[in-house]
């Protein structure tokens, strides 16, 4: 789907990412079992309250870069062409790719997330990623992150903006033995129906949600 070769390092300093390329998590099985996770880890340490994604903004990160004002046409040209790209299969209503959630990871003690479950779905939302990555790439706006793909499903997080916070009650780190019990549960699956270019910086949506400011659909009218 993507070209492969094309260059996707970014060719200047790290910043600070404000732009973000998602798949939404919508799917109510899925967000009652992340609730009764996160209700879990809260009832042992409740402290952590400001480390909770709130279930209205649960995604999957395909991409996150730093986008100038004079960019963002440009990201939303590239959102579109990578829809464009993607195997026909993908846009047929009864062959929607399907991502499961099973079991829980961290990293470094400092997030909190859901994994991916095995198996040939991984192998398409790599593919979905590297193109929407090589379509960005082809206009220039690259990856503020480096270039290793991991889906996740993040249900907790330290971040610069709840550090100060934490610290101020003690809360340095997600200590996996507050859901030691949980690792191994199953979630749920998400049918993938697309996917948005969403602002990290600007006003979130009235249902919770990141501010989109493109989105492209599978099927039939996306």
């Amino acid at each position: 789907m993507g070209k492969k070769g094309a260059k996707v390092v970014p060719p200047g300093t790290a910043v600070l990412p404000n732009y973000t390329v998602a798949i939404r998590v919508t799917n109510d099985e899925i967000r009652r079992g992340v609730r009764k996770i996160q209700e879990a880890v809260l009832a042992h340490e409740p402290n952590l309250e400001p480390a909770i994604i709130p279930l209205s903004n649960l995604h999957v990160t395909l991409l996150m870069l730093h986008l100038r004002e004079g960019q963002v046409q440009a990201a939303k040209e590239a959102l579109r062409q990578a829809k464009a790209r993607i195997t026909p299969q993908l846009l047929q209503p009864f062959n929607k790719v399907v991502i499961p959630f099973e079991g829980l990871g961290t990293f470094a003690d400092t997030t909190v997330f859901a994994k991916v479950a095995e198996g040939g779905h991984l192998a398409t939302l790599r593919q979905i990623a590297d193109t929407v990555r090589t379509c960005f790439a082809e206009k220039n706006l690259y990856p503020t992150d480096d270039n290793t793909f991991l889906p996740h499903l993040t249900l907790m997080k330290i971040t610069d903006n709840n550090q100060g916070k934490l610290k101020s009650k003690g809360i340095q780190r997600i200590s996996p033995s507050l859901y030691e019990g949980l690792r191994e549960r199953e979630l749920g699956s998400q049918s993938v129906e697309g996917f948005q270019l969403c602002s990290l910086r600007k006003k979130r949506q009235a249902d919770g949600y990141f501010h989109v400011e493109e989105q492209v659909k599978f099927g039939p009218g996306g």
